[in-house]
């Protein structure tokens, strides 16, 4: 029984590493979903956020049930999230604010790549995945 309603619930598809992949990917969103309700709530009223958490919830179900446009969106999204973090770290406004607010020193590379870097590897590793499995949507 307990069997028998795992395997109603989990994404259909027999590549364990995919369902983890979906899994995480579903989580971060519905976490992110629940961010913006929350705003919603307590700060800004818009209705732009009631849209945005619902099309979220309709992209993690979508990807849920393994849609290819899901796919490609959240394809999309890793990509730009990706460009964003390194544009975003490595610009030279970030630079000039990092010089004002610490007495002119400049900030350390490193340390903000291993900020990013993690981040980076996981965004890299779901993609690929997404990506190698491809067969999978339908």
């Amino acid at each position: 029984m307990k069997d028998e309603l795992l395997t109603r619930i989990v994404p259909k598809t027999q590549v364990t590493l995919l369902k983890l992949t979906i899994f995480i990917i579903v989580i971060g969103l519905v976490a992110l979903t629940a961010r913006i309700v929350f705003i919603y709530f307590s700060e800004s009223h818009s209705v732009d956020n009631l849209l945005l958490a619902a099309f979220l919830i309709f992209l993690s179900w979508s990807l849920w049930t393994l849609k290819i446009w899901a796919r490609k969106a959240i394809k999309i999204v890793i990509v730009l999230a990706i460009f964003i973090a390194v544009a975003g770290i490595f610009n030279p406004f970030y630079a000039s604010d990092y010089q004002a607010e610490h007495n002119g020193g400049l900030p350390d590379w490193l340390v903000l790549l291993t900020y990013i870097g993690p981040a980076i590897a996981i965004g890299l590793w779901l993609y690929w995945i997404l990506e190698k499995h491809a067969k999978e949507f339908g």
